[in-house]
């Protein structure tokens, strides 16, 4: 659950969606898939977000996340990124 618990602070989600395991420029894919307070943080509901956005990611797909907080005065940190291969 919740990582940080600075008053008014926001963690955004965003994702690709599926993409082939060879594909690995997509700056311009990214899409929000959950935002929350920082203090209630839940990894369960971010992949919800995510299957919501996107449907669940199936066996040999590769999907890319990317996690920012945003501050209370719109300020934002820079994103920590992975890459994800589905696998059976």
């Amino acid at each position: 659950t919740g990582t940080d618990t600075t008053a008014g602070k926001v963690i955004v989600v965003e994702a690709t969606p599926p993409v082939s395991r060879g594909t690995t420029n997509v700056k311009k894919l990214y899409r929000k898939v959950y935002h929350a307070p920082a203090d209630s943080y839940s990894p369960a509901n971010a992949f919800d977000g995510y299957a919501d956005k996107f449907g669940t990611p199936t066996a040999g797909q590769r999907i890319f996340v990317r996690v920012k907080y945003v501050m209370p005065n719109g300020q934002a940190s820079i994103p920590s990124a992975v890459v994800a291969d589905i696998t059976p």
